[in-house]
């Protein structure tokens, strides 16, 4: 048999062209194939943070409903707002929710109970705040039509700044005080910036309301303490000492955690009285309805302000508190149990006009006279609330994503109006464990 002659010189070039044809394929389906594979991952990962998303949402809006539902109750049981009503009283609280009040160092990251989402190994958790927003001072009162009152508004603030960090290690001084409250007046006075200008931060088109959420005060131009170097967002938010954080991360058992100083917005509002309504597309200007503090539920700081005439008066707030924290006559000392059996803690005394002022010790005419405390800068019941929830969607224990949403509304005979609905991220509520070395799993 005849030997196979071998390939032609024909024949060669085309096996070459075949084979580097065969590679040009297989890199181009490799390519595809890579794609394929990331534009999965993509569609995967979009689907699993829309589906996180809506579990965290529709958690947050039925857990808002209930609240603001509460709300209307206690207008319809009380004819004041306190600690006494449902909404302020943990024990009203539903039992899978945390109530979250100023937090002390390292408790902003506890979870609350399963919120109604238990899909497989999926868990939503929620956390929520409610607060009386006319327990605390409002801004706008340093741009009363009235010059007097303006002046008056600012040495309250001041006098705000000086006393709510007192005693903690961020205290202010009252120069530093009268300082920022400058800054702070500066900032909302400060013109809309002209064209081309830039840095300037511009001022929304809202006619009296000169900004949109007391968070934008981070934007202020010199709010920052140079003798302790820290800045708008120490100011402003919860804060601690970083160094002994760390130290208490290291050794939890060794080192004593860290003393959490409250933030400045703890005791600023923009919502209080009749600030933000608008009417026919006009802002409804009552300057007056923005200077009345509920003296049944501010806080010390927001008191002290109240009472700002010197520092002998500053001891009214305690006095004030201490008045409050009395069990009202009648009231059994053991407390009593809700509808669901719950133990409550007995009902509080109570401010029901101005004039109950005067059942504090020292408190007297003269004392209110000097202090600038006429009818117009007291209440005894709110009408304008804030609910803050914090929600966590969790994979077989693992945070995959949070949805922090504050609600603005404000009560009337009829129901409530959202004011204000915000996506936002208050350091306060993600920092503090971090600082401590707990943090949760990356999402």
């Amino acid at each position: 048999m005849a030997p196979a002659s071998p390939p032609s010189r024909q024949d060669r070039p085309q096996s070459g062209v075949a084979l580097l044809i065969v590679l040009v394929v297989l890199f181009i389906v490799a390519v595809l194939m890579v794609d394929i594979a990331l534009t999965a991952s993509t569609a995967r990962k979009s689907a699993s943070n829309a589906s996180s998303d809506f579990l965290m949402e529709a958690v947050i809006e039925g857990r808002f409903q209930i609240y603001a539902a509460q709300i209307l109750y206690d207008a319809g049981e009380n004819d004041t707002d306190s600690a006494n009503d449902r909404w302020a009283k943990e024990e009203y609280a539903d039992p899978d929710t945390d109530q979250k009040e100023a937090p002390a160092y390292g408790d902003g990251e506890e979870d609350g109970e399963a919120a109604g989402v238990d899909r497989d190994s999926d868990q939503v958790t929620i956390e929520r705040t409610i607060e009386d927003e006319e327990r605390k001072f409002n801004l706008y009162t340093l741009l009363h039509p009235d010059k007097a009152v303006r002046a008056e508004a600012l040495q309250r603030l001041a006098v705000l700044i000086d006393r709510y960090r007192e005693g903690t290690d961020f205290d202010i001084s009252r120069t530093v005080a009268d300082q920022l409250a400058e800054k702070i007046l500066l900032y909302l006075e400060r013109p809309a910036p002209g064209e081309g200008e830039k840095g300037k931060i511009p001022v929304p088109n809202s006619g009296a309301w000169r900004i949109l959420t007391p968070d934008e005060l981070v934007n202020a131009e010199g709010l920052a303490v140079d003798e302790v170097d820290y800045g708008p967002r120490e100011i402003l938010y919860d804060t601690w000492d970083v160094e002994k954080a760390a130290a208490h991360a290291e050794d939890p058992e060794g080192q004593e955690a860290p003393e959490a100083a409250p933030g400045l917005l703890r005791y600023l509002t923009l919502w209080s009285g009749t600030a933000w309504e608008m009417k026919d597309g006009e802002a409804v200007v009552e300057p007056d309805t923005w200077r009345a503090i509920n003296i049944n539920t501010a806080e010390k700081p927001v008191l002290e302000a109240l009472f700002h005439a010197s520092a002998a008066d500053h001891a009214f707030a305690e006095k004030i508190i201490e008045y409050r924290d009395t069990t009202a006559e009648g009231e059994d000392e053991e407390g009593g149990e809700t509808e669901t059996g719950t133990k409550t803690t007995p009902d509080k005394q109570v401010f029901k006009n101005r004039e109950d002022l005067k059942k504090v010790e020292g408190i007297d005419d003269a004392v209110l006279s000097r202090n600038g405390i006429d009818a117009k800068m007291v209440t005894c019941q709110s009408r304008t609330f804030s609910l803050g929830f914090l929600a966590k969607h969790s994979l077989e224990g693992r945070v995959m994503a949070k949805k922090q949403v504050r609600y603005v509304i404000r009560r009337h005979s009829k129901g409530f109006t959202t004011l204000l609905r915000e996506e936002r991220q208050d350091p306060s509520l993600e920092e503090d464990q971090e600082a401590a070395g707990e943090g949760e799993e990356e999402e």
